[in-house]
């Protein structure tokens, strides 16, 4: 009852409030985009059949990472500069233009990777119809326009293209998905739907500023290039304790180390809303007026470190009940591993309000750039050395270590930053 009523007050509070609408629509987007696949899942597991099954999945894992390199960081450059100067209505129909121009550049090699990694995996090669539909996908990702609206601090849009994609091939899949022969379907649609709902936002967007060509995009492939490869040592480090386990641990371990970090890597996406929302403000913000900054720091740190706080807490005391209640005793040793990363969690909330809501707003990209570059360069010695000697569980440690370095690095930064310019 009071866990209620104290729920009932903080969404009262959150929906009285412009920025806190905006938080709840953004959360319910994301809530759609992870419970949606879940329901598709079991649907195509069973209707396409093992083998047809994993040919869409691979071909989807290809699609995405080559959406990645057909985004270039535009999420944060080109959401930053809308952000600055969102009144200006010329600049924002140039900037729009050109970055357009740029993802559709980037759809060109993208192609080519694309059926070179078709021809080089022996269960897609000939299998030209999947590519087809993964190219689909890469150029309705080219369209997406979210990154303006972004900027402009339109969620409504953002609704509506997001929410309208998932819905849409989500209901084609059920409709149209009936056999094996259809198992490049979803992919096709994925790639029609969000053709056609970028195609809207664009001219959503150019019905209010002016458009001023395909020209210009070689730019901003030069301005997004650092976030860009941002974005790509993120990944890679994402990636790097589940090689580390899987080169220096036994097969049973890396299975239990696999199934915790999917548990809790899958709860670091909980701030992303809160960031999506406070990133667009604290750009305006810091190019305008201290006093607005300021109070959206605090707003902004509050939430995602309180929300950080309380999620690590709820996992490191839930998980031993939860695991052995649902999973059972055969997975005993990823139930340690939770509770270790859950101190990671709580970490990454931090690293992920001082990047996205300090270091980006404030042009400092560079600087994080180095800061990750090092700890990821530490982590993969310290990693190494922990998986030999203490197996996943060292991994688990050294992956909150890892965390826990960039935190203080970018917080000493910031001090150093802050001490120079007089900030």
């Amino acid at each position: 009852m009071v866990t209620g009523s104290v729920l009932r007050k903080i969404f009262k509070r959150l929906w009285g409030s412009r920025t806190g609408r905006k938080v709840l629509y953004l959360y319910l987007v994301q809530g759609v985009n992870y419970v949606l696949p879940l329901l598709v899942l079991p649907h195509l597991a069973h209707t396409l059949g093992p083998e047809t099954f994993a040919k869409l999945a691979l071909a989807q894992v290809v699609a995405n990472y080559l959406s990645f390199l057909v985004d270039y960081g535009f999420g944060f450059s080109a959401t930053r500069e809308v952000a600055t100067r969102r009144t200006d209505a010329e600049w924002l129909g140039k900037l729009a233009s050109e970055v357009l121009h740029a993802r559709l550049v980037l759809v060109v090699p993208s192609g080519f990777l694309l059926f070179g990694v078709f021809y080089l995996f022996p269960l897609l090669r000939g299998e030209w119809v999947y590519a087809l539909g993964a190219l689909a996908v890469v150029f309705g990702y080219s369209l997406n326009p979210v990154w303006f609206f972004q900027g402009k601090e339109e969620v409504k849009p953002i609704l509506f293209l997001e929410l309208g994609l998932r819905i849409s091939t989500t209901l084609g899949i059920f409709l149209w998905v009936r056999g094996p022969q259809h198992g490049a379907l979803p992919l096709l649609l994925q790639g029609f739907v969000s053709s056609g709902l970028g195609a809207l936002g664009l001219f959503w967007i150019f019905s209010r500023v002016p458009f001023s060509g395909l020209r210009g995009g070689t730019r901003w492939l030069r301005k997004g290039a650092l976030f860009s490869f941002y974005n790509m040592i993120l990944v890679a480090y994402s990636f790097l304790p589940m090689l580390l386990v899987s080169f220096f641990c036994p097969p049973t371990a890396v299975g239990q180390y696999a199934f915790a970090e999917r548990i809790v890597r899958g709860l670091v996406n909980l701030w992303n809303p809160i960031g999506r929302v406070f990133f667009p403000k604290l750009s305006f913000a810091f190019a305008h007026s201290y006093e607005t900054t300021r109070r959206w720091l605090v707003y902004g740190g509050l939430a995602t470190l309180g929300l950080g706080a309380v999620v690590s807490l709820i996992l490191w005391i839930v998980a031993p009940w939860a695991m052995s209640r649902f999973i059972g005793p055969d997975y005993r040793l990823s139930t340690e591993l939770v509770q270790i990363m859950s101190f990671y969690l709580f970490l990454s909330s931090l690293t992920s309000f001082l990047g996205l809501q300090v270091f980006f707003p404030l042009g400092l990209e560079r600087l994080l750039l180095t800061l990750t570059l090092l700890v990821v360069a530490g982590f993969l010695a310290l990693g190494s050395v922990a998986a030999l000697h203490f197996g996943v569980v060292g991994v688990a440690w050294a992956v909150v270590l890892g965390e826990l370095v960039l935190a203080m690095g970018m917080i000493v930064s910031l001090a150093w930053v802050a001490r120079r310019k007089r900030l």
